[in-house]
């Protein structure tokens, strides 16, 4: 885990959503963070295990997950998730796979969206948005 701002017994920002970040990358967790943070409320997470226990501590509005993770495939993580914290949490595939199938799979495996890697920040913005309207939380 990197980067962890918000402890668990944080008040959450009134006016933000709170969104995890999971990627081992540390320069695109950076790059993550500096595009989200003045929309969004940042914690993120290096690896699968970490993203999946942040998730549960912190219990974000919305995910964005790596599928290439040193620790755990992102499909294991984000199954994970789904029991741990429920599915009323968008998980948003942020990944640079290159498996022909990544994006059908995903789908069947309970991401409600999926960018490819590189991507364009403010696509990404309007996907968190749109994902936490779908689910009936203000963005």
């Amino acid at each position: 885990m990197t980067g962890h701002k918000a402890g668990p017994e944080d008040s959450r920002e009134a006016t933000r959503p709170r969104v995890l970040v999971v990627d081992d990358d540390p320069d695109m967790l950076q790059v993550a963070r500096r595009g989200l943070e003045s929309e969004y409320e940042i914690v993120d997470a290096s690896t699968g295990a970490g993203g999946v226990e942040v998730a549960k501590r912190v219990k974000p509005d919305a995910i964005v997950l790596d599928l290439d993770l040193p620790d755990i495939s992102g499909f294991d993580v984000m199954k994970l998730m789904r029991e741990k914290i429920g599915t009323s949490v968008p998980i948003i595939i942020l990944t640079g796979s290159t498996e022909e199938d990544a994006e059908f799979i995903s789908a069947q495996a309970g991401a409600d969206d999926f960018i490819s890697k590189p991507y364009d920040m403010e696509r990404l913005k309007a996907r968190i948005a749109l994902n936490l309207l779908k689910r009936g939380l203000r963005a």
